[in-house]
């Protein structure tokens, strides 16, 4: 690591947190000697914070384990990703799966999370006419795998009650009620099939 080839090992702090390494100019590729110098996560926050460099602090805030609520402010902060770096964010994640123990994470993380009302309209209003969301059709291949992995899966009374809760006084469209009616339709005959072959096989 350049730092410790020029300054020596990373000192730690009373709790035994390793320094973190900040770059002076805050340019990340910018790794000449003088520009590094180490730094209790604490002081690293506060100099991007200082330097309006949100992203960064959202960052530090979460390893530090700050509150949800002070995170989600500081992300407001943040200026929207070009479509560059959308470009190289969705080509980088395209073919990575996460291991069994990083999805629990994730569950983890998002079961504690909790949405204000505010951002919660913000997320629906985004989608409403974004050509990102708005017709947009898994392929055949992705249906089947998202049809398999929900095989012999069962809701709890609980998230029965909620999925209950929030259909009331929804109303679905003449488009949305024929296309319910034909899976139903579809479901049925699958199931009149599946028990002719059951009863036929017992002959």
């Amino acid at each position: 690591m350049t730092f410790i080839a020029g300054h020596g090992p990373i000192r730690c702090d009373p709790s035994g947190r390793t320094f973190d390494i900040h770059h002076w100019d805050g340019d990340k590729t910018n790794n000449n000697i003088g520009n590094l110098v180490a730094v209790p996560i604490g002081i690293h926050y506060v100099l991007h914070y200082i330097r309006g460099d949100w992203g960064a602090c959202v960052r530090i805030a979460s390893r530090m384990k700050l509150s949800h609520k002070l995170i989600s402010e500081l992300a407001k902060r943040r200026s929207p990703p070009s479509l560059e770096t959308r470009q190289k964010m969705s080509k980088s994640g395209k073919g990575k799966t996460f291991s069994l123990e990083h999805r629990r994470k994730i569950g983890e993380a998002n079961k504690r999370r909790i949405w204000s009302e505010s951002s919660k309209r913000k997320i629906t209003e985004s989608h409403i006419g974004n050509k990102w969301h708005f017709g947009y059709e898994h392929s055949e291949e992705t249906k089947e795998k998202i049809r398999n992995k929900n095989l012999g899966k069962h809701h709890t009374e609980e998230a029965k009650q909620k999925m209950s809760e929030a259909q009331k006084g929804r109303k679905h469209s003449e488009k949305t009620k024929e296309k319910i009616s034909k899976a139903i339709k579809e479901y049925h005959n699958l199931h009149q099939k599946s028990n002719l072959i059951l009863a036929s096989n017992s002959l």
